[in-house]
C-alpha cells in the first residue's frame, strides 16, 4: 500500500470535517465568479457564523487582484495583466485591488479571524505574457513544446531557474506569514510539469521532480491545521499530490449551477473519486448551494452527490440572501457531512454502470447510509433493500420498488 510507504495529508486533513465557503461558484452578483470586495466577504463572513458549526473557512477565490475591474471593462476579464503569481512582482504598487480591498489582503484575513473563521486564499502560477514581470524577465519564461502555446495570453515561469524557485517562495511568504491565510486553493498549476516536451532550461530535475519541490516548497508554508487544495485539470484518481495537498477536484466547475453543468461535474467526479482513498488525498466535488438555475430538488441532487464524494465540502453563493428552503437545505448537508470510510457506486459492478453514479453505498463509523439520484429527465425506477428515512424529507423510504422523480434525491 502507499500509505505504508508515504506520508499523505488526506489522512488527517482539516477538511474531513470542516467545511469551506468559497467566493467563485454561485456567485450571482452583476460582475460575475470574481465579483467580491471587502464588505461582501465580510458580511457572508457574518451570515457564515449563524449558518453551521461545521463551517470553518472564508476562501477567497480570483478577483482580488489588481486590475480586476480595468480587466471586466475590458472585455479581458478572465485572462488579464497581473492575475496569477505576477501579482507579487515588487514593482507593482500592490498586488491586491485597492478599490474594492482598500485595507489590504492582510487585514481582510484578519478580519475573517476575528468573525471565527479561518481565512485560505485562491492563487495561480500563470503569468500574462505582456505583464510587467514577464517583459523584466523573459529568460524566466517557461518554453512550452516545441510548435505549441499553452494557451492564448498564458505564460509560465520555468521553476528549473533557481531564481524563480526564489520569487515564488517570495510569494508563498506574502501569503501565508505576511498577510496570514492559512488555506490555499492552486489553480492552473499543472501545466509547469505535466505537458510532455517543456523545456526546462535546468537539466538538473525531471518534470516530476521540479512538481514534487514546487509542491512541497508550498506544503512548507502550510501549518498542521491548515490545507493545500490543487484543481483546474481534472485529477482522474492520481493519489501522488496527496504527499502535499490535502485535496484535489475531480470534475469541473459547477460555476453558475446549470443542471448540465452539474451532469458534467458527476460524470467525472464519480468516476475519478472512486480512485481516493480518504486516507491518501480527499477528493473535491466542487461546491454546492443554491443555484437559482435549478429547482430545490436539483440543488438537493447537487448536493447529495457532492456528498456522496464524501471528500471535502466546499458550499457556495451569498449567504446573506438565502431563502428558508436554501437555509434548511444547506443546514441538512452540513449536518450529514463526516468522514467517510469506503464508498461504492455502480461504476464498480454491482448495478448498472452508468454514468452519472446514480446509487452510492456509503460506510461511516456510525453505519451505512444509501444516497439514490435521479439524473434522468424522467422519473426512474429504484428498488430499496434496506428501508430508511430521507435526510431531505423526513420520509420514510420502505423496502421495495418505487418511482424517483426526476432530478431528485434521497438519502437514507
Amino acid at each position: 500500500m502507499l500509505k505504508k510507504r508515504f506520508h499523505f495529508y488526506g489522512k488527517n486533513s482539516v477538511l474531513r470535517e470542516e467545511a469551506v465557503w468559497g467566493s467563485w461558484n454561485l456567485n450571482v452578483r452583476p460582475g460575475g465568479h470574481g465579483d467580491i470586495d471587502h464588505d461582501y466577504i465580510m458580511a457572508n463572513a457574518r451570515a457564515i457564523g449563524k449558518l453551521h458549526r461545521k463551517v470553518r473557512w472564508m476562501m477567497l477565490d480570483d478577483g482580488y487582484q489588481r486590475g480586476y475591474i480595468e480587466r471586466k471593462k475590458s472585455g479581458n476579464a478572465f485572462w488579464g495583466i497581473n492575475r496569477g503569481i505576477d501579482l507579487f512582482n515588487p514593482s507593482l504598487a500592490s498586488p491586491h485591488d485597492p478599490r474594492r480591498f482598500p485595507r489590504g489582503m492582510r487585514h481582510v484575513a484578519a478580519a475573517i479571524r476575528q468573525s471565527g473563521l479561518k481565512p485560505a486564499i485562491w492563487c495561480t502560477p500563470l503569468i500574462h505574457p505582456a505583464s510587467p514581470l514577464a517583459r523584466r524577465h523573459p529568460d524566466w519564461l517557461l518554453q512550452p513544446p516545441k510548435g505549441k502555446l499553452f494557451m492564448p495570453e498564458h505564460a509560465f515561469l520555468d521553476y528549473s531557474i533557481p531564481e524563480v524557485r526564489a520569487y515564488f517562495l517570495k510569494a508563498w511568504e506574502t501569503i501565508f506569514q505576511d498577510w496570514g491565510y492559512e488555506g490555499l486553493k492552486l489553480d492552473f498549476w499543472t501545466f509547469l510539469f505535466e505537458l510532455p516536451g517543456l523545456n526546462y532550461r535546468g537539466k538538473d530535475k525531471t518534470a516530476i521532480e521540479l512538481r514534487n519541490q514546487f509542491l512541497s516548497d508550498i506544503r512548507g508554508f502550510i501549518s498542521s491545521d491548515g490545507y493545500l487544495l490543487t484543481c483546474c485539470v481534472t485529477n482522474a484518481g492520481n493519489p501522488f499530490p496527496g504527499r502535499f495537498a490535502d485535496a484535489s477536484r475531480n470534475g469541473p466547475d459547477i460555476g453558475s449551477g446549470f443542471w448540465n453543468d452539474a451532469l458534467s461535474a458527476a460524470r467525472w467526479g464519480g468516476a475519478a473519486s472512486m480512485f481516493y482513498d480518504d486516507e491518501c488525498l480527499l477528493p473535491d466535488a466542487d461546491s454546492f448551494g443554491w443555484a437559482p438555475s435549478l429547482t430545490e430538488d436539483e440543488n438537493r441532487a447537487w448536493a447529495a452527490f457532492v456528498l456522496a464524494a464524501s471528500g471535502m465540502c466546499e458550499i457556495g453563493g451569498d449567504m446573506t440572501r438565502l431563502k428558508p428552503e436554501a437555509r434548511r437545505m444547506l443546514r441538512q448537508a452540513l449536518d450529514f457531512f463526516r468522514p467517510c470510510k469506503r464508498r461504492t457506486n455502480p461504476l464498480f459492478g454491482f448495478e448498472n454502470r452508468e454514468m452519472p453514479a446514480s446509487h452510492w453505498v456509503l460506510e461511516r463509523a456510525e453505519g451505512c447510509n444509501e444516497v439514490r439520484i435521479n439524473w434522468l429527465n424522467y422519473a426512474a425506477e429504484i428498488n430499496i433493500a434496506v428501508p430508511g428515512r430521507d435526510r431531505w424529507s423526513g420520509e420514510t423510504i420502505h423496502r421495495g420498488r418505487r418511482l424517483l422523480p426526476k432530478h431528485r434525491a434521497i438519502i437514507l
